[in-house]
């Protein structure tokens, strides 16, 4: 399928595709699928007329006031303006992935996961998320539905996020975790106390979330003792 320009087209087609074939579980059952995603972002676009990216910029990312954002690899092609991504090699070692190759997911997989932005606007986004956006952005009832667990889950996930107790954020906190393969990125909120933290690394490999746990555990260990 074609990557370049609109990619409204081809979200619709794989859409199509997906919903062809038999759901893998039974109705009432849940199982993570980037899959969804996909097809709620071509769901969005047969809606509205107007492609994910655009819903992402007019909807998200001015709002927000979330610059330096855009879609796909962070790093222009022949330049280090960006930290490259990297593979992570059979001896261990970080191979740099040139921006002028493949160095996201595809764009059509945009809705599940293409977006990059700079930690400054990656924090705007989470402020939202525990209710610091502009004034009127999200309610408080809008939030209480993002974040909600799905039940059939059965683990706390629900909307992104996965929701968990934690004395250190005075009960519910939420998390999430995600990759291209190259890149890997965790963030926390914790509603309660109006906190969050953050912590993106440009190389993924196998035991990489756990060891951006142990950075992040360390972050609210220094937040406890200051608070």
């Amino acid at each position: 399928m074609n990557e370049e320009g609109d990619q409204r087209p081809v979200r619709m087609e794989i859409a199509r595709r997906l919903l062809a074939q038999a759901p893998p579980n039974r109705v009432g059952e849940y199982t993570y699928s980037n899959a969804g995603y996909i097809i709620v972002g071509a769901a969005m676009e047969r809606i509205t007329g107007q492609s994910w990216e655009q819903l992402m910029n007019d909807e998200i990312f001015e709002p927000l006031g979330m610059e330096a954002c855009g879609f796909g690899g962070a790093a222009r092609p022949g330049s280090m303006d960006q930290p490259w991504a990297h593979r992570r090699g059979r001896q261990g070692e970080n191979a740099p992935v040139d921006p002028s190759g493949i160095d996201d997911n595809p764009r059509s997989l945009g809705p599940a996961g293409t977006v990059h932005c700079s930690m400054d606007a990656w924090k705007s986004f989470l402020d939202a998320h525990v209710g610091h956006g502009p004034i009127g952005y999200l309610s408080a009832r809008v939030l209480d539905d993002l974040h909600a667990p799905y039940p059939e889950s059965g683990s706390g996930y629900g909307g992104g996020w996965l929701t968990l107790e934690r004395p250190w954020g005075d009960g519910r906190v939420l998390s999430h975790s995600g990759s291209n393969t190259m890149n890997y990125a965790t963030a926390w909120i914790a509603p309660e106390i109006n906190a969050g933290l953050m912590v993106a690394t440009n190389v993924a490999y196998d035991g990489i979330n756990a060891d951006l746990d142990a950075i992040i555990q360390a972050l609210i260990i220094s937040y406890i003792h200051d608070r």
